[in-house]
């Protein structure tokens, strides 16, 4: 009977032992599961930060390459307005200085052929030494290749592009950044993956675009970026302990990699990263891989490449690393104290069970709340043994896992005290804007609208009108370069400008050359802003306007449909001092409307990447059937919503309209 007591005492120990056991495993994955989930969610976030924070270094060499691309059509369709510059081979006189060479793709072209369109391309220089002033040793090239077989580049290596002859060549027409920008289309960037400059200057990535005239290709532009500048941008952020971000090329090769290995476009051995790279439609996302890794990866939005962090998950489940070998302990402590303990406490085994499974029971309830969600509760201490440092662990758990919500709740906060700010900004942006309409409502002579739809919080774009006396109104519509607060700051600054200027001057042309002056004697940050000023005589109904690379105006002649007004472009504001502009003519009849806009008009585009166009902005008009300028704007605002099927807008939208009635009320 003792020994049958004693075996149904020894197996209920064991059999309480192994319970313990498997609670406390229980115990172990609940909290694993708990922490495995937060850190998924704090991941995926970081991901997507740093996804925005590269996306946001490489619009700067998008809006860099639109710009020259701009200037270079500009100079295909007005080569009149332009005086040749020469251009020279290569020389090694020139090492070390940035100047300006010229290449051809082999001997079988002539220069004497292609003379005059490189020396109307070479009017780009101002650009392009701005540009590379203001972004150091950053950017090595800037270049353009012509579709009939020259090239010339902005850099500092002239002598290794000598070739001892009259001319040096190089054959571009096979070059990826050459044949991609031609793919892509008219006012697509296309970004090459990352490869070894044939200089040695380091691993480089190309940004390039074509240029058109007249639906024509012309030519391709293209700036080489050193790569060393987005690892830094990348490594910015911090990152959880243990883990690394690597940046993948549309191929799944490796451009950076915050470890301190040696990556040389390795191959991806990870099966895990293939996939995501191979699957464009997967934007962002974060999962637990079969490596014991966390990946958490984000799709950048300029050029397609993906940013991946990548975590072990031992470092994550650390708090939880030394519970295994306490329960083995616990187990071991049981089978040595079983034997010389059971004749002495075969009436106490019984209670020493419940003594030892109540605590652990409580610790698993404890666990089960903070698995929950409530990361405020606090496991007690009930016992200075191997449960007790247990429920000390899952204390220390808690702690560490309501830090890091605690460090993200602080950056939301940080994020919507800024966006409260931009609120302010875009509240005074309008507040400069002309908002009252009728503005003039005792003058008879006409009626006009306008408005000012940001692409961000703030924007670049103003339109601006007011008397220069009784029977002179002037009217202003101009598009900052850029975007955000430093656009819409250069905009109040030129805005002002062109009010005061305007005042003490019948001349339009006259006043951008003064106010072109003054911003370029402070411009520092190289910013630009085109600018379409008219001034209306409202007794005669004669319209003097002048034009700094704007777009053209819509007039609807009285009786008549909309169309276009092709005139003489000028440089746009800030881009070169000294610059001179053309007044032009034309007269409104009575029953006659003008209509002005920025260009984030023609360019809207819809979820398939088509753009608006200047044609469709026509037909838009005169679909409309309406003289009066407020109806003019809503339908083209509605016409503009419907086309972009909900694609966010990527340039400021504004919108100026007059009807002239010739009624005179002086």
């Amino acid at each position: 009977m003792i020994v049958l007591a004693s075996a149904i005492l020894i197996l209920a120990l064991l059999a309480i032992s192994g319970a313990a056991l498997v609670s406390m495993s229980r115990i172990q994955q609940d909290s694993e599961d708990a922490l495995l989930e937060q850190m998924d969610i704090r991941l995926q976030s970081v991901a997507e930060s740093k996804s925005l924070l590269a996306d946001t270094v490489m619009s700067v060499y998008t809006n860099d390459v639109r710009t020259l691309v701009g200037f270079a059509e500009e100079l295909y369709e007005n080569p009149e307005n332009y005086a040749p510059a020469e251009v020279l081979p290569p020389s090694p006189q020139d090492t070390d200085n940035l100047t300006l060479q010229r290449y051809l793709v082999g001997p079988e072209i002539k220069y004497e052929d292609i003379r005059d369109e490189l020396e109307l391309l070479a009017n780009l220089e101002p650009l392009l030494e701005a540009m590379m002033e203001e972004h150091g040793e950053v950017i090595t090239d800037i270049y353009v290749a012509t579709l009939t077989g020259g090239h010339i580049s902005y850099n500092r290596w002239g002598s290794r592009g000598y070739t001892g002859g009259e001319e040096s060549y190089f054959n571009y027409y096979n070059s990826d950044w050459y044949t991609g920008a031609i793919a892509a289309g008219e006012d697509a960037i296309y970004y090459t993956d990352v490869y070894e400059d044939g200089y040695g200057r380091g691993k480089m990535i190309s940004c390039s675009s074509p240029v058109f005239c007249q639906g024509k290709l012309k030519a391709v532009i293209s700036m080489d970026v050193l790569v060393d500048d987005l690892q830094d941008e990348i490594t910015k952020i911090p990152l959880p302990r243990d883990s690394y971000a690597l940046l993948l090329g549309r191929d799944g090769r490796v451009i950076v990699d915050t470890r301190d290995e040696s990556i040389d476009s390795a191959e991806l051995d990870d099966e895990i990263l293939k996939e995501l790279v191979a699957d464009p439609t997967v934007e962002s996302g974060a999962m637990p891989g079969p490596d014991e890794n966390f990946y958490a990866f984000s799709r950048i939005e300029s050029n397609q490449w993906t940013l991946c962090i990548v975590l072990s998950k031992s470092s994550v489940l650390e708090p939880l690393g030394t519970m295994e070998d306490k329960i083995r302990q616990i187990a071991t402590a049981f089978l040595l104290l079983l034997i010389p303990i059971l004749g002495i406490v075969l009436g106490m085994i019984n209670a020493f069970a419940r003594h030892i499974t109540r605590p652990l029971s409580e610790l698993k309830k404890d666990v089960e709340i903070i698995s929950s969600g409530n990361l405020d509760w606090k496991a007690e201490v009930l016992e200075n043994n191997e449960v007790g440092d247990l429920a000390i662990s899952f204390n220390q758990m808690t702690d560490s896992l309501r830090s890091y919500i605690d460090d993200l709740t602080k950056v939301t906060g940080e994020r919507e005290r800024l966006s409260a700010e931009l609120d302010v900004a875009n509240k005074i942006q309008r507040d400069m804007l002309p908002g009252k309409f009728p503005p003039f409502p005792d003058r008879t002579e006409f009626s006009l609208y306008a408005s000012m739809t940001p692409a961000k919080e703030v924007g670049g774009d103003f339109y601006d009108f007011f008397f220069v006396d009784e029977d002179h109104l002037a009217l202003v519509i101009a598009d900052v370069s850029g975007k955000g607060i430093p656009a819409a700051l250069f905009m109040m600054s030129s805005m002002i400008q062109m009010h005061d200027y305007t005042l003490n001057s019948p001349s339009p042309a006259k006043v951008l050359e003064d106010v072109n002056h003054v911003v370029c004697m402070r411009n520092d940050e190289s910013m630009f802003v085109t600018v379409w000023l008219g001034i209306l005589e409202l007794s005669t109904g004669r319209l003097t306007a002048a034009n700094a690379g704007h777009e053209y105006p819509i007039l609807r002649p009285a009786g008549r449909n909309f169309s276009l007004v092709k005139e003489r472009h000028g440089l746009p504001i800030g881009a070169m001092d000294g610059s001179r502009y053309s007044d032009y003519e034309f007269q409104l009849k009575p029953g006659a409307d003008l209509f002005v806009y920025s260009d984030g008009l023609p360019e809207a585009v819809n979820n398939s990447s088509n753009q608006f166009g200047t044609d469709r902005i026509v037909k838009v008009l005169n679909d409309a059937n309406s003289a009066d300028p407020e109806v003019l704007i809503r339908e083209m605002d509605m016409a503009v919503q419907l086309f972009s099927e909900g694609a966010p807008p990527f340039d400021d939208l504004t919108m100026l309209c007059i009807h002239y009635s010739g009624q005179s009320a002086i």
